[in-house]
């Protein structure tokens, strides 16, 4: 196991250089966080996010940017930060039984099977 560093031994250099490298490796993980983040949605899906008045805001996801999602909602199109957004649930339809099925013919009209 190696020792902890004592960093009062250091110099004001050596201090500054350290400060540097941690800042550095700090806003590479949030990058990273952020990808994977961004990388977890995809085009199409339908998500929750709070608008700037306080209430949830539903949309479709039409664009993955380099570091932000677009989405389209009935109040217009945003660019949002992925860790502002979450994949909505799944909607799952009720079951029917034997219900109706319309087939659609050639030229826009409707058929009942």
């Amino acid at each position: 196991m190696t020792r902890p560093l004592d960093i009062s031994k250091l110099s004001d250099q050596e201090l500054f250089q350290l400060n540097r490298e941690i800042v550095a490796l700090v806003h590479a993980r949030s990058r990273q966080r952020d990808r994977k983040k961004l990388l977890s949605f995809d085009l199409g899906d339908r998500v929750i996010f709070d608008g700037p008045q306080g209430g949830k805001v539903h949309g479709t996801i039409v664009r993955l940017n380099q570091k932000s999602l677009t989405i389209i909602t009935d109040q217009g199109t945003w660019r949002i930060d992925p860790s502002f957004v979450s994949k909505e649930r799944e909607r799952k339809l009720p079951k029917t039984k034997g219900g109706n099925v319309l087939q659609l013919r050639p030229g826009g009209s409707l058929a009942s099977l």
